[in-house]
């Protein structure tokens, strides 16, 4: 089901793969580091929009979870995915907007609980929305 990248790939950064293909790369060391991420993607949006072509961005991050529900993740140290987990970038962020004083604990707890309920509602509607056509399956694609 799964094997490192170390044993899967002859270099140690995916990025160093866009130079065979003649496409920009950039790599974030970071990739939980929410700031990091946002410099990194608004480089490579400029780039692509101004007509460069493609750019190949890796963020350096962790799954916590195995591949697939069947995946039960059982062969990865239960340390490392516990140390990974103190880097969760969705606590990290928050803590970095509330000492910045960009929100307060409570803006962010009530955009969460907003946020929340948009999902539930989109959940919501996708259930008792009625299958799509069959006939729309290839409509509309882009490959």
């Amino acid at each position: 089901i799964s094997m490192s990248q170390q044993r899967s790939m002859t270099v140690d950064k995916v990025v160093e793969r866009a130079d065979a293909y003649k496409i920009k790369s950039i790599y974030v060391e970071d990739g939980n580091n929410v700031l990091d991420v946002y410099d990194a993607m608004s480089e490579a949006i400029e780039y692509a929009r101004e007509g460069n072509g493609p750019v190949l961005v890796e963020a350096k991050s962790y799954r916590w979870f195995g591949h697939s529900a069947s995946d039960a993740g059982k062969y990865r140290d239960k340390a490392e995915v516990d140390a990974w987990k103190e880097k969760d970038p969705n606590v990290a962020f928050k803590k970095y907007l509330i000492e910045n004083k960009v929100a307060t604990e409570k803006e962010l707890d009530d955009m969460e609980e907003s946020v929340k309920k948009v999902i539930a509602d989109a959940i919501t509607f996708a259930k008792e929305s009625p299958l799509a056509d069959e006939k729309d399956a290839c409509t509309d694609n882009y490959a």
